[in-house]
């Protein structure tokens, strides 16, 4: 009767163990998201020079268990440029732009190259179309100049 109830116990510790363990994994992990670069950069600083060489917009799919890499086509995006207001230019141009595809063509290019330090630049609106053909609009992505 002992060796049953002591079996009973271990088979619930068991249990429990194996319950709250996988909980606790699964319980914290991050939804997959679709995150927008420009080229690889993925938000937050940028430097002059990154901008310089950036070629394209890309999309791919982020936090997905096991690892792998998905990329998306990005059919649109919107460009919006916000100046840091400075005592020299006390109201800076900004700038905003729909653009077709995901490369960075000459004429954005050379506003890029034109930022100052703590400039603002969004990428925003993106239509982005998987590999299974079906297409979603998603935020995009924030950076400040360096």
């Amino acid at each position: 009767m002992k060796t049953s109830k002591i079996l009973s116990v271990v088979a619930l510790l068991l249990v429990s163990t194996f319950f709250f363990g996988f909980v606790k994994k699964y319980s914290s992990v991050v939804p997959p998201k679709i995150q927008v670069s420009i080229d690889n950069i993925t938000g937050g600083t940028i430097s002059i020079k990154q901008l310089s060489s950036a070629a394209e917009i890309r999309a791919k799919l982020t936090n997905i268990d096991p690892p792998k890499v998905i990329l998306y086509k990005v059919d649109a995006y919107t460009l919006a440029i916000a100046p840091k207001k400075t005592g020299t230019d006390p109201e800076p141009k900004s700038f905003i732009a729909q653009i077709q595809g995901n490369k960075i063509s000459k004429d954005i290019k050379d506003r890029l190259l034109n930022l100052h330090p703590e400039d603002l630049v969004v990428i925003a609106n993106v239509k982005v179309t998987a590999q299974d053909g079906s297409q979603s609009n998603i935020s995009g992505a924030t950076y400040s100049v360096q």
